[in-house]
């Protein structure tokens, strides 16, 4: 059994007095926890936060300050990354449509049709034939009649809001 030490240096014992030996009975009991103040340190009330523990506390609190920005940058790259992938979908569709429209546009009776449509091209022999719609003179003559004229002004309209400014500095209490 080895001799116990305290941080001082000293035999601490862990000892409590006898009823027999040398204390009397009439002594209160006491435990050495609560008398010794080098043990109050073993104890849970007394416990101190040793320069190892401050130190490591603010090692991890370094680290993370400095490692901070870094996953800041990397939560804002990998958002960029999904940004441009999105962009890339996108791009590919538009290229899958263009591919098709290049394979349209290499048919020849889909070139036929659509001058047809869009040109009123005609195959010889063939007779075209424009139709002129009246209906939709007659809806826009309409539409011209259903508009309410603007008023015309006699003066420019900076002009009357300086009108209008003067009048309203030149009124008096009795006026208004």
């Amino acid at each position: 059994m080895g001799i116990n030490r305290s941080r001082t240096g000293r035999r601490a014992s862990g000892r409590t007095a006898r009823p027999g030996r040398g204390a009397s009975k009439a002594a209160p009991k006491t435990s050495a926890v609560a008398l010794d103040p080098d043990r109050i340190d073993r104890t849970a009330g007394g416990r101190r936060v040793s320069l190892r523990t401050v130190v490591l506390v603010g090692l991890g609190i370094l680290l993370a300050a400095m490692f901070a920005p870094s996953v800041n940058t990397g939560i804002t790259q990998w958002q960029q990354i999904s940004a441009l992938e999105r962009d890339i979908e996108a791009t590919e569709s538009e290229v899958e449509a263009l591919q098709h429209k290049q394979e349209q546009l290499s048919d020849p009776d889909y070139l036929a049709a659509r001058a047809r449509e869009e040109q009123n091209y005609v195959k010889p022999g063939e007779e075209l034939y424009i139709v002129i719609d009246d209906a939709e003179e007659d809806t826009a003559a309409e539409a011209d009649a259903d508009r309410t004229p603007r008023p015309v002004r006699a003066q420019p309209w900076y002009q009357e809001l300086v009108d209008s400014l003067q009048a309203v500095g030149f009124a008096t209490e009795e006026t208004r």
